[in-house]
């Protein structure tokens, strides 16, 4: 665990907090303010069956040592059960699915921060990620391992997204830069509704709208800070840095303004377009130098690049990139961006 400040400071006021209670107390408000969402509503759905070596094939991904989260359910000790044990644990991660429900107090996160950049006094410099327990993070892990290769096989995301897609390195990528635009708080202030629409928008199922909402509906939150654990704090659609789904919900997110982008720019005269040299000279040598490429977007998780020939184009095509991510909660880090 990274360190916590023992002493905190606020943007608005030179004054520095001390006091252990009211470091404690200063760190739950600024948390709660961050995490501030409208609840979204919990309906029944059907359910969704998993067989134990789809649980076995699950439980290999990722890091198995011994690190439990707040349930202390260790997942090397999950990993080496033997069938008829494995059982009762893939009996309680399919009530979850099949239901939609995650029972008791399951749900329960600690939050840990830790240090970004700029005074640790200051809590606007820290970033939290979530500390989930292990029953409850399966059914996500098991729903983001299948629809990862689901969006990759049916190209849902654009190819020039990097984030979420399998067998691409940023380092494969080459562009002309024209305009980098960073998001606020990135997955913080990003909300699910943005993936439920890409789901209804591509098709997809129902039900990974239901089960995402239920398993972040009406959480309760206990924040680590240099002097103990707070009261908890209750957080409803909160895109969790450190969740399964987090990164796949923004690319979902982000798929459909790009896309959009690409229809705004389909009859754009300044749209960046890259071909052949011998294509531009009409004097095309193979039939690859007849392809062209329309460049509208390159994307890196919350991070964006944005082109175009002339100002007056990227200024319509920043805008509504703008408007799209307004009415998803995001906002740009104008102090980050470059043209």
């Amino acid at each position: 665990f990274v360190p916590m400040p023992l002493v905190l400071s606020s943007d608005d006021s030179h004054d520095l907090i001390g006091e252990p209670n009211a470091v404690k107390a200063a760190t739950r408000q600024y948390w709660t303010k961050l995490y501030d969402h409208d609840p979204p509503p919990n309906i029944p759905k059907p359910w969704i069956d998993t067989k134990s070596v789809h649980l076995r094939a699950l439980l290999r991904k990722g890091n198995a040592r011994p690190a439990p989260g707040p349930d202390e359910w260790e997942k090397w000790v999950v990993k080496n059960l033997s069938d008829n044990s494995l059982a009762l644990v893939l009996q309680l991660i399919n009530f979850i699915v099949m239901n939609s429900r995650f029972p008791g107090n399951i749900k329960d996160t600690t939050l840990a921060m830790f240090h970004k950049r700029g005074l640790r006094t200051n809590l606007s410099n820290w970033r939290g990620i979530f500390l989930s327990n292990f029953i409850a993070n399966c059914p996500i892990s098991w729903l983001n391992s299948l629809l990862t290769p689901y969006v990759a096989k049916h190209r849902i995301l654009p190819d020039t997204q990097v984030a979420t897609q399998q067998d691409v390195q940023t380092r494969d990528l080459m562009s002309y830069l024209a305009s980098i635009k960073d998001q606020m708080k990135g997955f913080d202030y990003l909300s699910p509704e943005g993936m439920y629409d890409a789901i209804r928008a591509y098709g997809l199922p129902q039900e990974i709208i239901d089960i995402d909402k239920a398993s972040q509906s009406d959480v309760r939150c206990f924040i680590r800070t240099a002097h103990g654990i707070t009261d908890p704090i209750t957080i409803s659609g909160v895109n969790k840095q450190g969740a399964p789904m987090s990164v796949l919900k923004s690319t979902l997110t982000t798929s459909m303004g790009h896309h959009y982008l690409n229809d705004i720019l389909a009859n754009d005269p300044d749209a960046l377009i890259v071909t052949t040299a011998s294509f531009k000279k009409a004097d095309p040598h193979l039939s690859d130098d007849h392809l062209k490429l329309r460049v509208a977007m390159t994307e890196a998780t919350d991070d964006s690049f944005l082109f175009a020939k002339s100002l007056p184009s990227l200024r319509r095509n920043t805008l509504a990139m703008e408007r799209f991510q307004f009415a998803y909660g995001w906002l740009t880090q104008w102090t980050k961006t470059v043209v």
